[in-house]
């Protein structure tokens, strides 16, 4: 706690928490302005800033503020003000991101069994990708669904399952996946976080691995509220507007069917 004994410093120290946060709204707002370059990752990454120079200067003005007053029990009576201002939707916001993050993990497991269960409905070599639903929990957070493949190919491969993965999902950033017109080249210059429908492949997003022939693809349905995985012969990429698929000249994407041994859905 701040020490008391000291007004003129302490008054100082709060004087430059403020100068600071509002340091860091500054440069936030300058950086979302420099340019219509800046991609939406980066946009993600400029609003955390922001909002950590909001929270800097809300403490400092509460906690200067009291000092300034010479209340008695003054750092006690600003932690307690700082905490009612916070607890609220702090902790909504911790529940919330908590049971999110939970359910994108245990996806992982969910994945893993229902593969394993049913390897033997598909034949070899064998590309799975899923198509999970628009609520999804692994598409709320950017970046969640290529720790979901990572984790799961890894898995896959230590249990003895010779599928490889891939996961459309919505939520990711467009400016990430979209390509130069005809081809399945990034705009952004880096690895694509979408799936894309070249010629003659299907290339994989940045946390799969490599590409894959058509004869491979078998495209399943993941529920992850009954936890059920279903294969589906072929999808449109118009029913995928909002998904991570971008395509090189193909508007359908399709399964091999010599590759399932089951009846598809659809």
């Amino acid at each position: 706690l701040p020490d008391e004994s000291d007004h003129s410093a302490q008054l100082r120290l709060y004087g430059q928490s403020v100068l600071l946060a509002l340091l860091m709204l500054a440069v936030s707002l300058l950086v979302a302005a420099s340019g219509a370059r800046v991609v939406d990752s980066y946009f993600s990454r400029i609003a955390f800033g922001r909002i950590a120079g909001l929270a800097l200067l809300s403490v400092a003005l509460i906690f200067g503020f009291t000092h300034l007053l010479r209340l008695r029990y003054a750092p006690l009576i600003a932690a307690v003000l700082v905490g009612i201002m916070i607890i609220g939707p702090g902790f909504t916001a911790l529940w919330t991101y908590q049971a999110t993050a939970h359910a994108t993990w245990n996806s992982i497991d969910d994945l893993d069994n229902l593969i394993q269960a049913q390897r033997g409905n598909y034949g070899s070599p064998l590309h799975l990708i899923l198509l999970t639903a628009p609520d999804w929990p692994g598409g709320r957070f950017h970046d969640a669904a290529d720790v979901v493949i990572f984790e799961l190919q890894q898995k896959l491969w230590q249990n003895g399952a010779d599928a490889t993965v891939d996961i459309l999902h919505v939520g990711a950033y467009q400016d990430e996946y979209v390509n130069f017109p005809g081809t399945c080249e990034a705009q952004w210059g880096e690895d694509s976080a979408g799936v894309c429908l070249n010629n003659d492949q299907i290339e994989a997003s940045r946390w799969a691995f490599d590409a894959h022939p058509y004869e491979n693809v078998v495209v399943v349905r993941y529920d992850h509220h009954q936890q059920t995985l279903t294969p589906i012969q072929r999808v449109t990429l118009a029913e995928l507007a909002d998904y991570n698929i971008t395509t090189a000249g193909r508007d359908v994407l399709e399964s091999n069917p010599e590759r399932v041994l089951i009846p598809f859905s659809n």
